[in-house]
């Protein structure tokens, strides 16, 4: 009888210790205060009527540009590195080529000299971010002739002048014959 008290002891003990428990934490989460923040103003303001300058569609051109060119020029080099290799051939397709070497990756049947199955998953691995930073290239030379940017406007300051200049005189000729015109410069 007295074990039987003593093991019902034990669990009263733990019922005890888990009503405590979740009694404090009721009581923690009844009596905190709700606490909210304010949301801080954008620091971003969008306004769709406004374009960006024309020089951003050069800029951006040229980014896609030098992106596609450096990926390209990767893929490229890495396909004569490796001429041996199946589908490397195919690096020489822009875009599309180096989906075309992934489909074409094999794994060595056996390890022989020359055949290395990382170096066959690595070679995938690059060729398929090569695709990927080519499509992301050729994404952005769309983007910069898509762009709608404002027009560019001459502002003037006022400095500007244009001057004309009569040419009277000899030539360099071997001839020595007289030469005349007129020169037009100046700056807008």
């Amino acid at each position: 009888m007295t074990a039987r008290m003593l093991g019902s002891g034990r669990a009263s003990r733990r019922s005890v210790a888990a009503l405590s428990t979740g009694a404090a934490l009721l009581a923690t989460t009844l009596a905190t205060p709700r606490v909210s923040a304010d949301e801080p103003e954008p620091v971003a303001v969008y306004h769709p009527d406004r374009v960006p300058p024309s020089s951003a569609k050069l800029t951006l051109g040229l980014i896609g540009g030098g992106l596609f060119g450096l990926a390209y020029g990767a893929t490229l080099a890495s396909s004569f590195a490796w001429e041996t290799d199946p589908g490397a051939s195919d690096l020489r397709i822009p875009l599309v080529g180096p989906w075309m070497k992934v489909g074409r990756t094999e794994l060595c049947e056996e390890e022989v000299d020359g055949c290395s199955n990382a170096l066959q998953v690595v070679g995938a691995v690059g060729a398929g971010f090569g695709g990927v930073f080519q499509a992301a290239a050729l994404a952005l030379l769309v983007d910069a002739i898509l762009l709608p940017s404002a027009p560019t406007t001459a502002q003037s300051d006022g400095s500007g002048f244009v001057r004309v200049v009569p040419i009277l005189g000899t030539s360099a000729t071997p001839s020595g014959a007289s030469t005349y015109g007129v020169s037009v410069f100046g700056a807008f």
